[in-house]
């Protein structure tokens, strides 16, 4: 098998590179220090480092090779355009894109420059993926880029063990990656001029939509890794808000969308009314309702700071479990007469059940009566099953849809009519400009 730097690399080519680290951040001040201590050390004039501070609690500086900037919370996005922006005033030829909370060595970057340093003219719009492995398992890939399938994210190279031989060789295959996730990206400037900055989404989902524009050769190359929490490790409602409304903008926009995948965002509300999880479900209809409302609106809504969403209170579990009628698995019944009945809302309960916020599956909670969510090692929450709550939902779900349909199409023409506009160099330029007016 042909290594990624023997299939776009010659050692005979000496490119010249500047590269710019751009590091978006809010309120996580210890973490980026930690990264400033371990990077700065790198800095020359081939290698800088530029963090927004979306929180305002950084020095702001400009010297040896580091620059802090503070910024209005537009949310990550605002921030990755706005040190890609500061990345090209700057002379770069190449951005690497960078969580405040993605842990990286040294060698990642040594490895991604000394790769850029080589690269034949034919690749020189290629772009670098982070390896991103679980933060609480380092060994464990979470994912080597994305692909987009009918509107889901399909991660790559899910599950493999880098300590092992045979796992880390099936590693360095090769597969068609649509999208890589900001923890790390390494893409040309030429790509950012040719297609603009990202959207005003606030933070999720951007990534998606930046590399579905962008069309590019993603490739992942081997060492490059970035340790980073999995986004199945914390359940906050708030995030479905932002995953609804923010993957129908990036398939409107850059992907691809019909009435078969909007009708599974549906189907997914229905899913977390059933299984009691009624604060997700209720933040899934509010991001389909700004959704559409259009363009304008939820662009306009960037300036307004995060979403507001109620959060999960959380105790320990052994205190948790006490006065619960544990059962090791709900009855059996099969989906018809289960959607007849909202999912055995109109039935006695047989018992409790514990689990995890993401099981996704409503046989698991046919006639449940309070679910035991576990949200950590040794901590969780209690759902319980509300009969009013379940008739209220599947009333909003079926309204809703019929809307969204009827809506679609013209959804469509207007999210990718407005793109260009809402992704370009002035109207970014326009909004931190005005905002510092004011």
């Amino acid at each position: 098998m042909q290594e990624p730097e023997q299939a776009y690399t010659d050692d005979s080519i000496d490119n010249r590179i500047v590269l710019a680290h751009v590091i978006c951040t809010y309120r996580r001040e210890d973490a980026v220090q930690r990264k400033l201590d371990l990077l700065s050390p790198l800095t020359s004039d081939s290698y800088f480092i530029i963090v927004i501070d979306n929180g305002g609690t950084l020095d702001e500086r400009d010297a040896e090779g580091v620059t802090v900037i503070r910024a209005p919370n537009f949310g990550g996005s605002a921030g990755f355009a706005r040190g890609m922006a500061e990345a090209i005033r700057k002379g770069a030829t190449h951005v690497i894109l960078n969580d405040d909370d993605a842990e990286l060595e040294t060698s990642a970057l040594l490895r991604t420059f000394d790769f850029l340093r080589h690269l034949k003219p034919e690749f020189k719009d290629i772009c670098i993926s982070g390896i991103m492995l679980d933060a609480d398992n380092p060994n464990i890939v979470y994912e080597a880029g994305a692909q987009v399938i009918d509107g889901s994210i399909i991660p790559l190279k899910h599950g493999i063990d880098i300590t092992d031989e045979k796992q880390l060789l099936a590693l360095s295959s090769e597969e068609r990656i649509d999208y890589a996730n900001w923890t790390f990206l390494c893409l040309p400037v030429t790509l950012i001029k040719e297609h603009g900055l990202p959207l005003p989404l606030f933070f999720r989902e951007d990534d998606v939509e930046y590399g579905l524009r962008l069309k590019a050769k993603i490739i992942t190359l081997p060492g490059v890794y970035v340790r980073h929490p999995t986004y199945t490790s914390s359940y906050r409602p708030v995030n479905y808000y932002y995953y609804v409304r923010n993957r129908l903008v990036a398939l409107c926009c850059s992907g691809h969308i019909d009435e078969t995948i909007l009708e599974r965002f549906f189907d997914e509300m229905a899913l977390e009314a059933s299984a009691y999880r009624y604060l997700s479900c209720e933040e899934m209809i509010l991001g389909m309702e700004d959704f559409l409302k259009g363009p304008d609106h939820v662009y306009g809504l960037c300036m307004h700071g995060m979403h507001k969403a109620p959060g999960i209170a959380t105790d320990d579990l052994d205190t948790l479990r006490r006065g619960l009628d544990l059962i090791p698995e709900a009855p059996k019944e099969d989906f018809f007469k289960r959607r007849k009945s909202l999912n055995g809302a109109f039935r006695s309960p047989a018992g409790d059940l514990e689990t995890t916020p993401f099981d996704m599956d409503s046989a698991h909670f046919y006639r449940i009566g309070k679910v035991l969510y576990r949200t950590g090692k040794d901590e969780g929450f209690i759902a319980e099953r509300s009969r009013s709550k379940a008739i209220a939902y599947a009333a909003r779900i079926t309204l809703l849809r019929r809307r969204a349909m009827k809506a679609l199409p013209g959804l469509q023409r207007q999210y990718r009519g407005t793109r260009d506009y809402y992704s370009s160099f002035g109207f970014w330029e326009r909004m931190f400009y005005q905002e510092v007016k004011e």
